[in-house]
Parts: C-alpha cells; structure tokens; sequence
C-alpha cells in the first residue's frame, strides 16, 4: 500500500467509512453487491459514493459521443 493511499484508508477509518476491495454491481437503486476473494457481500445504501481508482479513463460505450 502506497503511502498515500495508507492516508485515506486511515481518513475513511476514522469517519467510519467501510472501504472494500472487489468487483462491484448494482443490483437495484439501493442495493450493491461485491465480489470479493471472501465471495459475495450485499450492501443497502440510501446514497453511495462510487471510488475506481485515480487513473482515468473514457468507457468505450461513450467514445461516440467524441466523435460526433
């Protein structure tokens, strides 16, 4: 874990944030389910805060959009 990235995970500790490592889908408006190497979690949620990584990136299904 990279230093910075050992600062969030601290921030989110002590706001009470439940950080998660896995492969995420929205099953319906409010409820998430999350593959991970423990198998599969299901997560309600009234609001959620999607975080992917700090690289980005254009999804291919939008690359149209660009063009036009």
């Amino acid at each position: 874990m990279t230093k910075l990235s050992a600062g969030v995970a601290q921030l989110a500790k002590m706001r009470g944030v439940q950080v998660m490592h896995g492969r995420g889908y929205f099953e319906d408006s409010n409820t998430l389910r999350v593959e991970t190497a423990q198998g599969q979690q299901f997560i309600n949620y009234e609001h959620a805060i999607v975080a992917v990584g700090s690289k980005s990136a254009m999804p291919k299904r939008l690359t149209w959009a660009i063009r036009a």
